[in-house]
């Protein structure tokens, strides 16, 4: 008897803690799935707040365009004469851009007039020739810009058309 109540108590103690050891691993996994649920919830609701608060932040203006009347130009060459037609349009993102940039077209023009009057017919006619004019031409108006204390900046200038022959 006393052999039978060792045995029954050591049963008892196995059992309960190998009931306890289960109820401890399906707590702490339950607890690990809930901290995991929510800190998925914490962090995909709070990149949905900032995405927001970005795109209201980083939203640009939008952009202001000045078309030009063309440009034909006479080219510098040896021997027979080449022209070059261009239309170009202007754009800038400052407020009131539009205004200010017609109040200067008569400048404008003349500084495109003189940069493009100089170029010969082989730099015209050129692989990266837009691209350069396009740059030159920003550069031009910008200093233009800020010599008459303008607010506006040129943001960027569009070739719609170009001929040379």
């Amino acid at each position: 008897m006393a052999d039978e109540e060792i045995e029954g108590g050591a049963e008892n103690p196995e059992k309960s803690s190998g009931k306890s050891l289960i109820i401890i691993i399906v707590l702490l996994f339950l607890i690990i799935l809930g901290g995991g649920g929510f800190a998925a919830w914490y962090f995909m609701g709070s990149q949905t707040e900032s995405a927001e608060t970005t795109e209201e932040v980083i939203k640009p203006e939008v952009p202001k365009f000045v078309t030009l009347e063309p440009f034909v130009i006479s080219l510098q060459t040896q021997g027979r004469p080449r022209y070059m037609q261009i239309k170009l349009t202007l754009m800038s993102r400052d407020e009131g851009a539009v205004e200010i940039l017609k109040t200067y077209v008569p400048l404008i023009r003349n500084a495109i007039v003189n940069y493009l009057s100089q170029m010969t017919y082989k730099e015209a006619t050129a692989k990266e020739a837009t691209d350069q004019i396009r740059h030159n031409t920003i550069e031009r108006i910008n200093e233009l810009l800020l010599a008459e204390l303008s607010s506006v900046v040129l943001d960027d200038l569009l070739i719609t058309d170009l001929v040379v022959q």
